[in-house]
């Protein structure tokens, strides 16, 4: 699916560890793809996007965590960039 359209969608049960398993592999795959990356990272709900942000920000200290609404100049984005959104 990532292939042919650009999209991953992870499902799995609440507590099964998706959010750092996700972020981890944004970890990883920064700076060893053909071109650089920008992340868009969807949640359903605006607590969820705080809890989000925050677990990536203690459990994956080297994402880039942008925020949509100041950081919108395509000049200051860099490879592994991340906006998590609703």
């Amino acid at each position: 699916m990532a292939l042919k359209s650009g999209a991953i969608l992870l499902q799995a049960p609440t507590g099964s560890g998706k959010t750092l398993m996700l972020g981890r592999a944004l970890e990883a795959l920064r700076g060893v793809l053909p071109r650089p990356i920008v992340w868009f990272w969807f949640a359903p709900y605006a607590g969820l996007v705080t809890q989000t942000r925050d677990a990536l920000v203690e459990q994956c200290s080297s994402l880039r965590i942008r925020n949509i609404c100041t950081d919108r100049e395509p000049s200051g984005s860099r490879d592994g960039d991340l906006f998590i959104q609703t």
